[in-house]
């Protein structure tokens, strides 16, 4: 129901019921009219329809013309007055004419010859105008009128006209006069009229048809208005004008009464669409059938839009083609016709002006198919036109074609080369949504900044798996760090290139000044202690923090010297014989162990006595029974007896033991004098032969080899011999080593202070402030004390740290030791990006290695040539079609 009521009021606004300017309700002399005068209709009817005779046009008698001039009257109809001395213009010529006027072929007038063709000749150009513009006719010879008015205006009438034939104006030039004809078209009553009539007097206008005379049809509207006494009907009331029924037309196709039932307007799916569904916004279209061209019937030019609208009318689609004049449209309704031909369709194209509907006659003449056209529109809308036009398509010959079967094919492969290169170059290269000839042109522009190649290059698996986001994201990051670049200048080479800090709030700020003067101070109080207890040790001044421990080490070292006793440190053999000292010390315990076993069982004099000999008269006859018959035995015995301390033990076998470890004891001795001189000269006084203090010669030893060691590791000078040898303070040595330790804790603890107010990386050796040269560290604090300079750089970190989810450290790298114009590092990393793109791109491409310049030039003109002859191919195979 809402379409049919939709649709009610659009066709209501198609009726044009006002009075103002619509002669066919309210005809009035002007200029879109021409009055004819003392003429009947019912004989012009009979002249210029039944008999289809051209008639002339009569101007004003010459009398009249000057009567006229001597009374300057510009009006355009003479009409008498009482003291004119001629008589009424219809007396004149009755008397001049008789009945005869009435049956000549001319058409009177009452205007002027000049005035008469400058009205003619704006009817012919408006007429003229309104066929070319929309192929409608206009103009129309208007018979019989009728006289009525307005219920609410009684004392105005108005005059409609009754029956309107259609005609033309002609003349053979400008010199001639014009002639009217009949066209042919349908002639018939004021629609217009008959709707004013039945929609608000409640009367119904008789139609006028061929099978009724005019004179007949007046009377039926006579009739038709008895209800009105002051309306009627004047037959011989005759004007020339303009009348458009175009838009009363429309509004009678509308009528619903005039459908069958399910053919009415409001139950067409189109119509439901239009006014109540709506359409779908995409055609039922196949991507692919778009790179096809070939496969349609194209018979003129057409890009891809003009395709996309074909294949749109292939689908069945309804659709809107909109654009500018000179976009094609015309060109692409050309190639529709032509398509929808191939597909066994007919055509209806019908327009609002004629001149869209011959561009398009005049194209499908172009392309051959002009006889497939049957025009139906202004003069050529008649039967006899019709059946001419019928006439001449069947007249015409077999047309002679060839078969373009292989030009089809070239065409295909020269498309298929073509369309793979450029897919090629169009696709979007990774995930960048970038293609080959964008990354091209980009690459090109860049190394205009790098002319000599001297920039470095990023490795492209920094950006490979980048989205096109993800790229510019990047990029406006790394233009953040060129402009900081020249706030910061060499990131490397600034006071706090060591610094990690992404913030520094002036809180931070306050506390790094303090901590910094403090270590200041912590570090001078350091510099002239190590000095006194470097000198006072003869050793290098330490160079670091890290030195220093050493320094302290060897203070609290010497301050726990022991007693030494007279034994020099400061002799070189110390180091050269160490292993014949160990060696001496180790024979000298064995032997004071061998002495003391064999003074428990003999007496002071056996250890020096030939106990050998004794052993030899033993052995070997101490477990024998015939023993006491040997001499030897006997002999030995009674020395060994003698030897002994107290009684002679009874077991034979302790004595063969005993002897052996008094025989070991003078072999220790023998060889405990080879060690006398080396260790007489290490051990001075302290060395007594066998009766040193074994204990004390160990303990004296093991200090000076620990010393040595500790030379021989470098961890302590040879100079501290002479100066243990010396004697040193040894509480002095202790204070030092406690003053040093606390000014070193101290410090300490303002390194870690600076570290975490800096965020200093631990992990670089490089920052390691205990090991960094005090005139190195010197420098840094110095640089420091400008804390305002960190602001700067926690905003290089920052952005360093927000480039850190892209992955390209290879360029951060850069930027930290970057010496060169800050903006260069911006074309660094956009020639990498678009170098490492092309590059992707021409290795994973085929078509893009292939390339080659005049082999694709010489295919884009076999296309070209095929392409453009495949239209007349096309135009080739509908005209069999057609035939």
């Amino acid at each position: 129901m809402v379409v049919e009521q939709q649709l009610e009021r659009a066709r209501l606004e198609l009726l044009d019921m006002g009075l103002r300017s619509n002669p066919q309700l309210n005809y009035r002399s002007g200029s879109k009219s021409l009055d004819i005068i003392d003429e009947q209709s019912a004989k012009i009817f009979e002249l210029l329809v039944e008999q289809e005779n051209t008639l002339s046009f009569l101007p004003l008698p010459e009398e009249y013309q000057r009567k006229i001039a001597d009374n300057e009257d510009e009006g355009t109809f003479f009409q008498s007055d009482n003291e004119s001395e001629l008589p009424p213009l219809d007396l004149y010529l009755e008397q001049k004419k008789g009945a005869s006027r009435f049956s000549d072929k001319y058409l009177q007038t009452g205007l002027i010859p000049a005035k008469l063709d400058k009205a003619l000749l704006k009817l012919e150009t408006e007429a003229h105008t309104m066929l070319q513009e929309q192929g409608v006719e206009v103009l129309y010879l208007a018979l019989g009128f009728l006289q009525w008015n307005e219920p609410t205006n009684s004392t105005v009438s108005r005059y409609a006209p009754l029956i309107l034939v259609p005609v033309e104006l002609n003349r053979s030039s400008a010199r001639d006069s014009f002639k009217l004809r009949y066209t042919g078209e349908d002639l018939g009553s004021n629609l217009t009229l008959a709707a004013k009539l039945r929609t608000e007097f409640k009367l119904t206008l008789p139609a006028y048809s061929d099978e009724m005379t005019i004179s007949d049809y007046y009377q039926a509207v006579s009739d038709a208005i008895t209800a009105q006494p002051s309306w009627r009907v004047h037959q011989d009331k005759i004007g020339l004008g303009l009348f458009s029924f175009g838009k009363f037309q429309m509004y009678m196709d509308l009528d619903p009464a005039g459908w069958p039932e399910g053919k009415k307007p409001s139950q067409l799916p189109l119509i439901g669409r239009l006014f109540r569904d709506g359409f779908d916004q995409t055609a039922d279209i196949n991507p692919a059938d778009l790179n096809h061209p070939e496969k349609l019937h194209l018979v003129k030019d057409a890009d891809s839009s003009q395709i996309e609208a074909i294949l749109a009318m292939k689908s069945g689609a309804d659709l809107i083609i909109q654009g500018p004049p000179g976009t094609g449209k015309s060109q692409t309704i050309t190639n529709i016709i032509a398509e929808a031909v191939a597909l066994g369709k007919k055509v209806l194209f019908v327009a609002q002006k004629m001149a869209a509907l011959e561009v398009v006659k005049k194209r499908l003449d172009e392309t051959h198919m002009g006889f497939a056209v049957l025009e139906l529109h202004s003069h050529k809308s008649t039967k006899k036109t019709v059946l001419g036009s019928i006439a001449e398509s069947l007249e015409q010959g077999r047309p002679q074609t060839k078969n373009r079967e292989q030009e089809f094919l070239d065409l295909a492969e020269s498309k298929a080369s073509l369309d793979d290169y450029v897919h090629a170059i169009r696709a979007p290269i990774l995930r960048s949504a970038v293609n080959y000839i964008e990354a091209l042109g980009s690459l090109l522009q860049l190394k205009i900044k790098d002319p000599d190649s001297s920039l470095p290059v990023l490795p492209f698996s920094c950006f490979e798996q980048w989205t096109a986001e993800q790229y510019s994201n990047a990029r406006k990051l790394v233009a953040e760090l060129v402009q900081q670049l020249d706030r910061v200048g060499v990131p490397a080479e600034h006071p706090f290139a060591m610094s990690g800090r992404t913030d520094f709030s002036p809180a931070l700020q306050q506390a790094l000044t303090l901590a910094l003067a403090q270590i200041s101070q912590l570090l001078s109080q350091l510099d002239a202690q190590t000095e006194t207890a470097s000198t006072f040790l003869q050793l290098e001044k330490p160079q670091s923090l890290q030195q220093v421990t050493p320094l302290i080490s060897t203070s609290t070292w010497l301050s726990e010297v022991p007693d030494l006793k007279g034994v020099k440190v400061d002799n070189l053999l110390w180091g050269s014989e160490q292993k014949r000292i160990d060696s001496g010390l180790a024979c000298l315990a064995n032997f004071l162990t061998l002495k003391a076993s064999c003074e428990e069982h003999f007496i002071a004099q056996a250890l020096d006595a030939d106990l050998l000999s004794i052993r030899q008269g033993l052995i070997g006859k101490t477990d024998k029974w015939w023993r006491f018959l040997s001499s030897d035995y006997r002999q030995a015995k009674a020395k060994l007896a003698g030897l002994w301390r107290g009684t002679l033990p009874a077991s034979s076998a302790e004595w063969l033991t005993t002897l052996d470890t008094a025989l070991a004891y003078q072999s220790a001795k023998k060889e405990l004098a080879s060690y006398h001189s080396l260790l007489a000269e290490v051990f001075g006084s302290q060395w007594q032969g066998e009766y040193s203090v074994h204990s004390d010669l160990t303990q004296i030893h093991s200090w000076i080899s620990t010393f040595y060691t500790k030379v021989a590791r470098l961890e302590l000078p040879q100079s501290l011999a002479n100066l243990i040898d010396t004697g040193v303070d040894k509480k002095l040595l202790r204070d030092q080593a406690n003053s040093l330790t606390t000014l070193c804790d101290d410090i300490a603890v303002q390194v870690q202070t600076l570290k975490e107010l800096i965020q200093i990386d631990n992990s670089n050796p490089n920052y390691d402030l205990a090991s960094l040269q005090f005139s190195q560290l010197n420098v840094w604090l110095e640089g420091w004390k400008n804390s305002a300079l960190l602001y700067d750089f926690a905003r290089y970190n920052q952005i360093i740290h927000s480039l850190e989810p892209y992955k390209i450290k290879a360029l951060t790298e850069l930027a930290y030791s970057w010496n060169a114009a800050p903006e260069q590092l911006m074309t660094a990393f956009e020639l990498s990006y678009y170098r490492g793109l092309v590059d992707h791109a021409y290795d994973s491409s085929e078509a893009i290695r292939r390339f080659d310049r005049n082999k694709h030039e010489q295919s884009l003109r076999d296309f070209k040539r095929i392409d453009g002859d495949s239209l007349f191919f096309a135009q080739e195979l509908l005209v069999n079609r057609l035939y």
